[in-house]
Parts: C-alpha cells; structure tokens; sequence
C-alpha cells in the first residue's frame, strides 16, 4: 500500500513541473504594451557583438514607452545594411565589432545619413576613443558603466533632433 501512495505523489509532482513550465514558455510570447497615443515614438537599432547585452538593453529601452528597439545586429557590415534600410532615429553601437567597427559605421553614416544619430556605448575610456568617435561623426560616447539612465536621456535628446 505504501508503494501505490508514493507513485501518485510523484506523478503530481511531475504534472506541477510541467504546468511551471508551461506558464513560462506563455510569459515569454506575450507582446509588449502599446504605446501611448499622443507619444512620439523614437526609433533605435542596436549594434553589438554581444546577443545577451543587447536583448538587456533591448528590454530596458522598450519598457520606456517612448523608446521602440526597430532592429540589431552583432556585426558591423550587416548592421549598417539594416541601419540604411530602416532608417531608425538613434544607433547604439559597440566601438569594437566584427565585420565593421562602430567607428567606421558612425563615419558612413555621419556622410550618408546624417539625420541617424550616433551613440557609442563602449567599455573603452580611453580619451582618444572618445575623441575619435567625436571626429568620426557620433554625437555621444557613453561607457558601458555609466548609469542607464543617462543613455537613455542621451537616446532621447538625440531623438528629438531628429524630429
């Protein structure tokens, strides 16, 4: 008898596992609220090699309710393809990538879009990455370890110019 009670205490415990799993896999697909109306939407692309950094910045920048994520990529020559073909109002870009750098990316965009502001967002402090980024055309250099909440005023001040 003691046998029989044991199996269907287990088996519960298989089916409450199961249940768990299934209410997480329903979390994850569930789509982000609306905007709200009268809300300027700033548009941003995301460039970075790093898949995990940028679905946390995604998700940071998303639950603003004026900040819309429109596109990333992990590598510089195929980020600038979908830069020029959604034309989002701010690109937050690594200095350091493969294909491309965030440099170079900044530069073709400063001369062939220059309505798509720029912001480095780079682990490098280096005053002379800094000034190059400057000279390549990005409007902000902000470090990886700044707070999030000054890229984001970043983000939206620079959005708004191009508005």
């Amino acid at each position: 008898m003691r046998r029989t009670t044991m199996r269907r205490t287990t088996m519960r415990r298989t089916t409450m596992r199961r249940t768990t799993m299934r209410r997480t896999t329903m979390r994850r697909t569930t789509m982000p609220a609306p905007p709200k109306l009268g809300v300027i939407i700033i548009t941003i692309f995301l460039l970075n090699a790093h898949p995990l950094l940028r679905q946390s910045l995604k998700t940071a920048l998303e639950r603003q309710s004026d900040l819309s994520v429109v596109g990333e990529a992990s590598n510089g020559q195929t980020g600038l393809t979908e830069i020029m073909r959604l034309k989002p109002q701010v690109v937050i870009s690594d200095l350091l990538l493969p294909g491309l750098p965030g440099l170079e990316v900044a530069r073709y965009l400063h001369k062939h879009a220059p309505t798509i502001q720029v912001i480095i967002f780079s682990l490098y402090e280096d005053p002379a990455y800094i000034k190059q980024a400057q000279i390549n055309g990005a409007a902000r250099y902000i470090p990886k370890n700044a707070p999030l909440a000054e890229l984001i005023n970043a983000t939206r001040e620079l959005g708004a110019l191009h508005s």
